[in-house]
């Protein structure tokens, strides 16, 4: 999210400034597909959750999903801006 919005010179300063500013640039415009937006929300969840709470455990199969969507994301993003330049 942090390539995409600098290639179009926006920087936030929070991860919720990231993720809100994505959502506004790539998702609503439709530029990426919403599907994205869901991946970075549960991640970004998943990793509230381990950050702040001790019992916290994330599953194999969770961090397999993690994974495969971080691979979708960073393909559509790659395909984004190679397209643009």
């Amino acid at each position: 999210m942090c390539a995409l919005l600098a290639f179009h010179d926006i920087y936030a300063k929070t991860h919720q400034g990231t993720r809100a500013k994505f959502g506004e640039i790539f998702i609503k415009t439709k530029i990426m597909p919403l599907i994205l937006a869901n991946y970075v929300w549960d991640a970004f969840n998943l990793s509230q959750e381990a950050d702040y709470d001790f019992d916290a455990n994330i599953t194999l199969e969770e961090a397999q999903i993690l994974l495969k969507n971080a691979q979708e994301c960073f393909t559509l993003s790659k395909e984004y801006l190679k397209n643009k330049g």
